[in-house]
């Protein structure tokens, strides 16, 4: 059995901390996903995400996997190459060949950069056998790119959801902090949804900012 089956949460030791010095001097690849209008946007758009066992595989220290769980979203597994809390499990996914036994989504914010495409082209392909749904939150211009068609461009392509807000990175004390060096990303974002269950054809959401409503 692929070793995908076995890996997921492990014992919940310290739900809630993480490493913040590490966080901060993390590549543009990697922001964590801060601001959970964006986890609730996309629940919102997206409701039977609620219904789901879902994996988080680029779950880094935990906060989307938090912010899913508030949004009545269950969280079966919470994997990452790296990972920096205690209860994420450790694993590369691109060695893995099958999404973990029971989940039928994977939602994330995937590492950015070079690594995006190969990153969300292997969720898919383990996805599309599972008929099962994904979930990839990305910068608004990469999916632009001529390179990713293919993915944009596939027949489980269900919705892009566009936020009408743009996303905070930092909270305001790290930002003091970093003046004159790293910065947080200035640019929107956007969710992009496979269902590889439906046949429709895909549409657009825009979504205001959920505090606002």
């Amino acid at each position: 059995m692929d070793k995908a089956a076995h890996a997921g949460r492990a014992p919940a030791r310290d739900r809630g901390s993480f490493y913040g010095g590490e966080r901060r001097s993390r590549s543009n690849e990697t922001w964590d996903t801060l601001d959970d209008r964006l986890v609730t946007s996309l629940v919102a758009a997206v409701p039977r995400l609620k219904g789901l066992m879902v994996w988080e595989p680029a779950a880094g220290c935990g906060v989307m996997v938090d912010q899913l769980e508030r949004s009545g979203v269950r969280v079966f597994g919470a994997t990452d190459i790296t990972p920096r809390r205690d209860d994420i499990g450790q694993l590369d996914i691109f060695g893995v060949t099958e999404m973990l036994a029971g989940c039928a989504a994977i939602i994330t914010n995937p590492p950015w950069g070079r690594l995006a495409a190969p990153f969300i082209r292997h969720c898919l392909k383990l996805a599309r056998a599972r008929k099962a749904i994904v979930c990839m939150l990305v910068p608004l211009p990469w999916i632009a790119g001529r390179k990713i068609a293919d993915m944009t461009g596939s027949a489980g392509f269900d919705v892009m959801i566009v936020p009408r807000y743009r996303a905070r990175w930092m909270t305001t004390e790290e930002e003091d902090e970093l003046k004159g060096g790293a910065q947080a990303p200035k640019m929107n974002h956007v969710w992009l949804v496979w269902d590889f269950a439906c046949k429709g054809d895909s549409r657009m959401v825009f979504v205001n900012d959920p505090g606002e409503a």
